[in-house]
């Protein structure tokens, strides 16, 4: 729960806006759930998304930040906000939608 509670602290920043995060496995979940105690939007990729799909998916979007494996270093803030998460689904088509 404490790397939850810094990845909280760390986002603080981006309430209301969308995070996208990009890592594997059990990081993605702590920093997606910090990013909703921060009020943020998490967005999380798909692992082995291809470049056009990421495109695609975060066109039109007002993201804060992208948290990728080298972004994890926490920062000050304040835990407050609407917890929401933004999935994407290729669906039958295989375009990816939101």
């Amino acid at each position: 729960m404490a790397a939850v509670e810094a990845h909280a602290r760390a986002l603080a920043g981006d309430r209301g806006r969308v995070v996208v995060v990009d890592l594997p496995g059990p990081a993605m979940v702590r920093v997606v759930l910090g990013a909703l105690l921060a009020g943020a939007t998490a967005m999380p990729l798909v692992p082995g998304a291809t470049a056009f799909e990421r495109r695609h998916l975060l066109a039109g979007l007002d993201v804060s930040r992208v948290v990728t494996d080298e972004d994890l270093e926490p920062v000050a803030g304040s835990l407050a906000g609407e917890a929401r998460v933004l999935l994407a689904t290729s669906g039958s088509s295989g375009q990816p939608k939101r």
